[in-house]
Formats: C-alpha cells, structure tokens, sequence
C-alpha cells in the first residue's frame, strides 16, 4: 500500500524480549550508499514497482484520509469488538466454543496489527516533516523536536491518569485506603462492601485497562529492539 523499500519484518522473542529485523528488498547483505541507492530505485524492478506504489498513495491522499478513518470509524468499531470480546463468559464455554471464540480473537489482532502498521506511516511521515521544519525554521536537532512531544500522547497516559484519579479518590476515605494498602486478594468484594462507588470505578478501569498493567510490569526493563539492520 504505501511502497516501503522492505520486503518484510522478521519478529523473535528471546528471554521474553521482542526483537524485530527488517528484511531488505532483494537480500542484499550490506546498504550501498545513499547515491547508489537512489540509483537502484530507479533501475531494480521491484525497487520501481515500491517507487509507483508510493507515489500513488501519496497522491491518492492517504497520508490524511487514514489517520481521518482511524478516528471516524476504526477506533469506535474496535472499542465496540474489544467491549464484546470481554464480554464473554470463558468458563460457560465448552471445549469447541472456547476454540472458535480463540480463532475470532486471533483473527481479531490480525486485522488489529495490520492497521496499526497503516498508520505508522502516516504516523512517521508527520513527524519527519516536524522534525525538518523545526531544523529548518528553529535550528533544532532532533532530540529537541521529541522533546516537545513528550506527554502529548493521550492513548499513552490515559490509563495511568485514570488510575491515578481513582487513588486520589480512594485515598481520602481511610478505611478504603487501609484496604488498598492491604493488598488483599479479594480487595473487590471487599471494596463493595465498604466503599461501593470505588469499587464501581476500579471494575470500570480494570475491564478497559485491565491488560496494560500487566503488560508494564512485564516491561521493568526498556523493550531492547535491534537497530534496522541488513543481513550479515
């Protein structure tokens, strides 16, 4: 769709770590030069064939019209899937249910990852274009230009300022801050009991949020993702 020089990505996990390789066009072990390159995309077939699709996409408009169908209509339609996904009653289904429900939710994250790597490249090209413009007309270097995204991102913070909200609330009653600290296994029954509209927020958060926690925890240590390489 968008023309990308790579041919493919390559994903290992090893010590729970993901790794990612990009695959270049045509195998070659190591980068020619930039000059070279520019000269290979206009002679390698392939190469010619990525150009086409690339110009394409740029003049068809898809650089603002799929970020514009992200808002409209992907990310509303996947919060309505994830809300029926989490919805379902695991332990009431039986063993050929419970299979079929595991394909849909494979299928599911197929169609997922696809489009999260649509619009990487919207995503990429927008900040590239920041990134020149404020060397252009400011004289920044790049770290300069990150730094002023930095907690920009509401889909990055949003869990974390819920909960964050959610303890400031659960810290002003004493005995539900008692039971938090505790840390008891069965803090939400027990949140039901003294403290109900708590327990009503945590519930809310853990059936949307519910997987991030998990996921950062596994993540104490920086994600060690291999620089762009080719092969060797």
């Amino acid at each position: 769709m968008w023309g990308l020089l790579p041919d493919s990505m390559q994903f290992r996990v090893i010590g729970h770590e993901p790794y990612l390789h990009v695959e270049p066009d045509d195998g070659g072990k190591n980068p020619p030069p930039w000059w070279l390159l520019g000269l290979l995309a206009r002679v390698v077939p392939s190469l010619r064939r990525k150009l086409r699709a690339s110009a394409l996409a740029v003049g068809a408009g898809y650089l603002e019209t799929v970020p514009a169908k992200w808002a409209s209509d992907h990310r509303p339609r996947l919060r309505r899937e994830i809300e029926q996904h989490a919805a379902v009653d695991l332990l009431a289904l039986d063993d050929t249910a419970l299979f079929l429900h595991l394909e849909d939710l494979k299928a599911f994250y197929s169609r997922c990852l696809q489009l999260h790597f649509t619009l990487f490249i919207p995503h990429t090209v927008g900040l590239y274009e920041l990134a020149v413009t404020c060397e252009e007309l400011l004289g920044w270097d790049l770290q300069k230009t990150i730094g002023l995204l930095q907690g920009l991102s509401n889909a990055s913070t949003a869990s974390t300022d819920e909960l964050a909200a959610i303890a400031r609330r659960a810290g002003q009653r004493i005995a539900t801050r008692e039971l938090l600290e505790a840390r008891r296994p069965d803090i939400l029954r027990r949140l039901d009991d003294i403290d109900p509209p708590v327990a009503k927020e945590l519930r809310q958060y853990l059936q949307f949020w519910g997987c991030v926690p998990l996921v950062r925890r596994r993540a104490v240590r920086p994600w060690r993702i291999n620089r762009i390489s080719w092969p060797t």
